[in-house]
């Protein structure tokens, strides 16, 4: 599990840093488009979102916030809904 993490880590990032060096090198030389911002953030906000349910696992809950929208997780409301007296 760690393994295909770390794999997601390294391809995110090493495709995001290509992403940029190309955004200088491209004509014109040197500006950086916006789209090629969004792709960045678009494939680290992945990693992000893999990560997620170890962090919840960890801490028992998760916040995150995107400009006006915040959702919050919580591994204990989980536990709840799930415990309807009924063994799984």
């Amino acid at each position: 599990m760690a393994t295909r993490k770390r794999f997601i880590g390294i391809i995110t990032a090493s495709v995001s840093c290509g992403l940029l060096i190309a955004g200088f090198l491209v004509p014109p030389t040197g500006v950086i488009d916006p789209s090629v911002f969004t792709g960045v953030g678009l494939l680290l906000a992945f990693k992000v979102v893999d990560e997620l349910p170890d962090i919840i696992r960890k801490n028992g809950s998760a916040t995150v916030s995107v400009g006006g929208a915040t959702i919050n997780v919580s591994a204990d409301k989980a536990k709840e809904d799930n415990n309807d007296g009924n063994s799984v």
